[in-house]
């Protein structure tokens, strides 16, 4: 992973959380899309595939949010 983390030029925490989908430890959307795209062309992944998979996840995790917060209170 550190190998990777200098290749990306990023710290191995970053590259921990992109590759457990914790995307909740990256620096912000932007940043995590730009590490995404770079750890894909390093391992010669396509980047849009990689892109849209990132966004079905981020959306179902909206989604999830969404549907706790909306609920009704206890009595």
């Amino acid at each position: 992973k550190k190998e990777v983390a200098d290749t990306l030029h990023i710290t191995v925490h970053y590259v921990n959380a992109l590759e457990h989908d914790q995307y909740d430890k990256l620096p912000g959307e932007i940043f995590a899309k730009g590490y995404m795209k770079r750890y894909a062309e390093t391992l010669a992944l396509d980047q849009a595939e990689v892109l849209a998979a990132y966004a079905e996840v981020r959306a179902s995790d909206t989604e999830s949010a969404s549907a706790g917060a909306g609920g009704a209170a206890p009595p």
